[in-house]
Order: C-alpha cells, then sequence, then structure tokens
C-alpha cells in the first residue's frame, strides 16, 4: 500500500477487474531490462544536468528552468533516499536498488473456480509452475496476455507477484477456517485465500477505502461463482466484530519503495518522515488484528516495504509494548531469507520477486 495513493499500492495487478493494470512488459513470466532510450528522456530522474545540456539549450528559458528545478529535486531525493538505505542495508543497497528499479514480475495464478480447460488454452506452451507456492501459479519466458473469462463468465487467471501468494502461504489456510483480510484492496490475497477455502470455509475482507473496496468487490464477482458468493463478505470496518476468526492477515499500508522507484511524481515527495507517519496506522492494525482472532488463533502482519522500521521494528514494539500472550511463528521458505521475527523477499536474491514481508503471530491468550 502506497503512503501517497490507495489506488497503486499492491504488488498485484488484475485485467477485467478494475484494478491497475500492468503493462504488457510487466507480465511477462521474467523480468524484462530496461530498454536504453535512443535520447535522453527527461521523465525519469537524472544523475546530472549537465549531461543533458544540448537539449536544454534548445528549450524555452522558462521550461529550462523547470527541468533543472525537477532534476535538483529529484537528485535531492534520491540522495535521502540512498542515505536512509544504505544505513539499513550497507553493502547489499546498490544491488537491491538495482533489483527495485527493474520492473515488477508477475505470476498468473490460476482460478480454481474456472474451467480448467479454458485456464490450459490460456498458459503458454512453456508455463511453468512456481515451485514454492502451493496453489498453481505459473511464469512463461512469453508475455502473459490479459485474463478472460471461461464460458461461465468466471475470470480464469489473475496477475501478482508471487511473493503476495507466499504471505497467504504462510497463513496455514484449512478448507473450513474462518478468516479475515484486514486490508484486502484491491484483491490478490483475498482471492488467493479463498483458492485454499472449501464449501464450509468463510472469508471477510475488510477495507476501509470506498475506490479499494469497490475494485475487491469487482474481482470477487468476477472470480467467484455465484453459489460459492454466500462465504465471502466484504465490509469497510471491524469495529463490530467481536474476536471470532481463526486466522488474520493484515496486509498493512507501507512505504512501497518499489513502487516508489518507479513513479517520479511520488518519488520526489519521499522523506522519511512519511514512514514515521505510517508507523502509527501499522501498529494499530496489528494491534486490531490480534483482537480480532481468537486464542490460539494466527495473524500474519505483511507489508511490500523494504524498510526495517516498518517490519520488524512494528513486531518488535508490539511484542514490548502488548501484555497479552503472543508467540512468533517460525519457519523456513523456499524463497526469501529470514528476519529477527519474520521473513522477506527481496528481489536481488529472490530471482526479481518482492518485497514482500510477513511475520506470523499466534495469540496464546489475552
Amino acid at each position: 500500500h502506497s503512503i501517497f495513493s490507495t489506488t497503486s499500492s499492491s504488488t498485484e495487478s488484475v485485467k477485467n477487474s478494475g484494478a491497475t493494470e500492468p503493462t504488457t512488459k510487466e507480465l511477462t513470466g521474467k523480468p524484462i531490462d530496461n530498454c536504453e532510450p535512443t535520447e535522453p528522456d527527461y521523465s525519469k530522474p537524472s544523475p546530472s544536468i549537465a549531461q543533458n545540456l544540448p537539449l536544454l539549450k534548445k528549450l524555452s528559458k522558462n521550461r529550462r528552468k523547470q527541468l533543472e528545478k525537477r532534476q535538483t529535486r529529484n537528485q535531492l531525493a534520491e540522495n535521502l533516499f540512498d542515505e536512509f538505505y544504505t544505513a539499513q542495508y550497507d553493502t547489499r543497497w546498490p544491488p537491491l536498488l538495482a533489483a527495485l528499479r527493474n520492473p515488477h514480475r508477475y505470476c498468473a495464478m490460476t482460478n480454481k473456480y474456472a474451467c480448467q480447460k479454458s485456464i490450459e488454452s490460456y498458459l503458454p506452451s512453456d508455463a511453468q509452475q512456481v515451485p514454492f507456492l502451493d496453489i498453481p501459479c505459473y511464469i512463461s519466458n512469453d508475455k502473459f496476455t490479459p485474463p478472460t473469462a471461461d464460458g461461465s463468465g468466471i475470470t480464469i487467471v489473475y496477475h501478482l507477484d508471487a511473493s503476495s501468494v507466499l504471505a497467504t502461504k504462510a497463513l496455514d489456510v484449512q478448507p473450513d477456517d474462518n478468516i479475515l483480510d484486514m486490508c484486502a484492496g484491491p484483491g490478490g490475497k483475498t482471492l488467493s485465500i479463498l483458492q485454499r477455502l472449501s464449501h464450509s470455509g468463510y472469508l471477510t475482507s475488510n477495507e476501509p477505502s470506498v475506490s479499494r473496496r469497490v475494485r475487491l468487490q469487482r474481482v470477487i464477482n468476477n472470480y467467484i461463482p455465484p453459489s460459492m458468493l454466500h462465504r465471502v463478505t466484504v465490509i469497510s470496518s471491524v469495529s463490530t466484530y467481536p474476536p471470532l476468526f481463526d486466522k488474520v492477515i493484515a496486509d498493512v499500508p507501507c512505504s512501497n519503495e518499489r513502487h516508489l522507484l518507479q513513479n517520479e511524481t511520488e518519488f520526489v515527495r519521499w522523506n522519511d518522515r512519511h514512514s514515521k507517519k505510517l508507523l502509527s496506522t501499522q501498529y494499530t492494525i496489528l494491534w486490531d488484528s490480534i483482537k480480532m482472532v481468537k486464542i490460539g488463533g494466527i495473524v500474519v502482519y505483511s507489508t511490500c516495504s523494504i524498510n526495517k522500521c516498518e517490519n520488524d521494528g512494528v513486531i518488535e514494539k508490539f511484542l514490548d509494548k502488548s501484555r497479552m500472550n503472543i508467540e512468533i511463528v517460525r519457519r523456513e521458505y523456499e524463497v526469501g531469507e529470514s528476519t529477527d521475527y519474520g521473513w522477506i523477499v527481496l528481489p536481488d536474491k529472490s530471482d526479481g520477486w518482492g518485497p514482500l514481508y510477513f511475520c506470523v503471530l499466534k495469540k496464546l491468550n489475552k
């Protein structure tokens, strides 16, 4: 979830659902290197005004000043950004930054409610199943085409970062679980959870944002058959709900640095104060999630941030301040690496997937 926008914040992306759609390049099964432009591209941050001087001389005086000011602003943001994350990642930061600048990598998560023959016809001939996931998701050297619907009108696949599916795998969904998705828009994690539930399971998807809630409902309507719609409820607040859920996943609003690096308008507004403001929101959502789960239940706290303060930092604060008896559930996964309290998938060492952080907490008593 982006700190500046509620409409383009997740590593998820959907066709035919109202969600922001990945470009054709983004839908390839493997990362695509950026093509070098034949001329300087002034829509992207430039490390030096001097190298663009030939073109600047051809511009009007006012336009030249505007470009110089924008480039200065971009450079300042880059310097602050580099300094902040170098302090966290040290010598790993340059390769991690390069990986974050690459286009998002997407897989095609198949929809178990859709016609299997339609799915098989859709997937490229070289499609391979993502080995570290427990539900069928595919990658390909070919570009994925936009998702289509089967003969019953059910959309057959959903495009998203495989690390998002890994977070729902950590939730350890059982077929008859009663689950809460705390920050459900635009719908990829909700859909991933529904792939694991049976006709006796139940999912409540909470999304406070009106626009994201509309997109979430559209995803559910497009992907879930009418016979299963009564098993999922979309709400705008959990304030009136008692602690009755077996599992809760909280994919909280976060700095979403990979999105920022690919959006100049938002990137130039970055500073570490934005992250500090988010910490209170993240902590509150985690606290509410713990309250919503039954004793013995599981909460998965997740972000798509690389900022350690928003990840392990929030967990550490909760453990320090909470009087609840909480256990951190540790487990190894096939992709990613462990942190002090959880697990993180970073694109420089995870074949382009991520970033995605999650921590699994078990509520032992009140």
